[in-house]
């Protein structure tokens, strides 16, 4: 929900691992001040040594400190592998995560050992928060119009594409 310059996300995700099978699950009710937006950054990580393929994220930051990061990615069903042929085929959901960076950056870096890295963007307040904007928008469309995830088309960099295109 935003309101003049006050957005409300609920289930902002804010888990605490103690290993990438054990951690305590926590969804919280997040009010951020957009008008305290101040900087907007791209997060690349890679797995299993490749250099080739990347999972891309973005992280807002605000001026009281707090960091709102955003995940683009497959929404699995119990028992569900992810893998790039399926995500060819309509197998997967598509679905944005909101979170903590402590959440999303240390689950890889720290718990997956994946190399990330964390890009300072030269987008200004103004376009920052446009973007945070369009993604809470087509967030909450996913809620009423569900997305398939697709390898090339509909992932985790793509997804990010349209937002960010609104600035560009």
């Amino acid at each position: 929900i935003i309101k003049d310059d006050v957005l409300v996300l609920r289930n902002v995700r804010d888990f605490t691992y103690r290993t990438t099978e054990d951690f305590d699950v926590i969804y919280e009710t997040k009010t951020y001040r957009l008008d305290e937006l101040e900087t907007l950054d791209f997060a690349v990580c890679y797995w299993d040594g490749m250099k080739a393929v990347a999972h891309t994220m973005l992280s807002f930051g605000f001026t009281n400190g707090d960091y709102l990061a955003l995940s683009a990615e497959t929404r699995l069903a119990e028992g569900d592998i992810q893998g790039a042929l399926p995500g060819l085929y309509r197998q997967f959901g598509f679905q944005y995560i909101f979170a903590t960076e402590k959440d999303l950056f240390a689950l890889r870096s720290n718990y997956r050992h994946e190399d990330l890295f964390l890009y300072s963007s030269t987008a200004t307040a103004k376009d920052s928060r446009k973007i945070l904007e369009e993604m809470v928008r087509r967030a909450n469309d996913l809620e009423t119009e569900p997305e398939f995830y697709n390898t090339i088309t509909n992932n985790c960099t793509t997804g990010l594409f349209p937002a960010i295109q609104k600035v560009v």
